[in-house]
């Protein structure tokens, strides 16, 4: 029997476990709110009470088995990026997640996630920060504190590792993947002896004043 695990309980999540328990398959659920799981309880195979922003919460719930998750927040886009880099870090088979925008997709997908809606459009916030900040390459908003970029890699970052940039230390900002400039293939959370090239791109997260000293940084 085929697992799944559905991450957040609104509407569309209550909804899919329900058709897919009727469906011959082990349903597990995972939601903060306890009354939400009490009451699909009956109609599952497992109703968990966790919060999916834990990592060691969601480690101690999601096993090497499960052959799907998804993550259906209803309305929690932190909750969403959370939850789909811990399932990345636990090595989860295939992820699923439910989209609020074309932004929204464009973040999960850079994450890893394998199954989102890409994004089409531009915004006008953007393109305006790309304009400000000619060496981001693309700019993401998560929250109103925090972004996603894509940042050039300088020169001067060339043959260096992320163990002797020291981004975190010195910028407080964290590396979520290295994309090729060529294939655009993201080499997810790469490790610290990971060594950049003039053809990789920093897929970064950050609160936008560190984001803003890190471009100005390298743009130096």
């Amino acid at each position: 029997m085929k697992q799944v695990c559905i991450i957040g309980l609104g509407r569309f999540g209550s909804h899919l476990a329900k058709s897919l328990a009727q469906k011959n398959c082990e349903v597990i659920v995972i939601d903060a709110d306890e009354e939400r799981v009490n009451e699909i309880r009956d109609y599952v195979h497992h109703a968990l009470i966790a919060d999916a922003k834990n990592f060691n919460e969601l480690k101690s719930v999601i096993s090497p088995e499960i052959d799907e998750v998804v993550i259906a927040f209803g309305g929690s886009l932190d909750s969403s990026i959370l939850s789909a880099l811990h399932l990345k870090k636990l090595g989860v088979k295939m992820i699923r997640a439910k989209a609020f925008d074309e932004d929204h997709a464009h973040i999960l997908k850079l994450l890893g996630v394998d199954e989102v809606v890409f994004p089409e459009n531009d915004t006008a916030e953007r393109l305006a920060a790309r304009m400000m900040m000619p060496n981001y390459l693309d700019f993401l908003p998560i929250t109103e504190d925090y972004r996603v970029v894509e940042l050039a890699v300088p020169e001067h970052f060339y043959g260096k590792t992320l163990a002797e940039l020291q981004l975190r230390n010195k910028f407080n900002v964290l590396v979520l993947g290295v994309k090729n400039k060529k294939t655009k293939e993201v080499r997810f959370m790469p490790g610290a002896n990971f060594e950049l090239k003039d053809n990789h791109i920093l897929v970064v997260v950050g609160q936008t004043d560190d984001l803003d000293n890190l471009s100005k940084s390298t743009s130096e």
